[in-house]
């Protein structure tokens, strides 16, 4: 961040140090980006989960209130104004925003727990809410087309053959990285440094994978335009105990981490001819 002050990575940072406990330095960080970056949207729902896990309720409302004025009253700005709400015994108005969440995604977990946390406490609205709550869950639903897929591109020992013609998802071609020998997992981080998906398989905090990645990532692309280098495709980083490969997607980055034995011009090649199928 020192080295661009510039950059919005500073809400990804944040959001590591907060899951990581330290909510001292995660308010820090957003406090000190939010003076440059004022109209942000992402770090004032940051702030707004810091200032929850602070107790500070009233505090993290109004972050989510800039949030909603910024980037519009989104599904994350509802999630976490019902949990603001729940911890502010405003139960009633908690559980209108998680009805209509679960209208839309009646198979998440997350959000039927959420529910029942405010039942648990608020007899009368079981009666209310028990339509919603019968819906099929996930695990009643056909998964045979899903199952099919996975088949295709999984293999168990070999990387799979890639079907001629055909156009991959992200989420499929990260799923046939993981396959790669030697690749400790695969991270898709939005520009602004949050995580898209996350399939890390060693013990790392991917928060901090991503943030960390973005930023090196956002100071290189600086730095060849001023030495009108062009712009940034990969970029392939060699600790001593990691590798980590970014690729410079439209609105993305793709991390790969590898351990150090990892065959580079192998995975290189794998790589390189996944995103020529992957769907615009």
């Amino acid at each position: 961040m020192s080295e661009n002050p510039q950059s919005t990575i500073f809400a990804a940072l944040a959001e590591a140090y907060r899951k990581k406990g330290d909510l001292e330095r995660a308010s820090l960080i957003c406090k000190k980006g939010l003076e440059i970056h004022p109209h942000y949207g992402p770090a004032h729902l940051v702030m707004a989960k810091i200032s929850l896990d602070r107790k500070l309720y009233d505090q993290a409302e109004k972050e989510l209130e800039v949030a909603a004025q910024l980037d519009g009253r989104t599904r994350a700005v509802e999630l976490i104004l019902s949990e603001v709400l729940i911890k502010k015994g405003k139960n009633q108005e908690a559980e209108n925003i998680l009805n209509k969440l679960i209208s839309s995604e009646p198979d998440n977990e997350s959000l039927r727990l959420l529910l029942s946390s405010i039942r648990r406490t608020s007899p009368a609205s079981l009666t209310k809410s028990r339509t919603t709550l019968s819906k099929p869950s996930f695990d009643s639903r056909p998964k045979l087309k899903a199952v099919t897929k996975l088949q295709e591109i999984q293999a168990p020992s070999t990387f799979p053959k890639l079907k001629v013609e055909k156009t991959y998802t992200i989420n499929e071609i990260m799923e046939i990285l993981g396959t790669f020998p030697a690749l400790v997992g695969v991270l898709l981080v939005g520009k602004d440094g949050l995580i898209l998906e996350n399939r890390l398989k060693a013990d790392l905090n991917p928060d901090l994978v991503a943030a960390v990645a973005t930023n090196i990532s956002e100071v290189t692309k600086a730095s060849l335009i001023k030495i009108d280098f062009g712009k940034l495709k990969q970029l392939l980083i060699e600790a001593q105990s990691l590798k980590f490969w970014i690729f410079n997607l439209k609105t993305s980055f793709l991390i790969l981490v590898c351990s150090p034995e990892v065959n580079i011009g192998s995975l290189k090649m794998k790589t390189n001819e996944l995103l020529e199928t992957l769907e615009e």
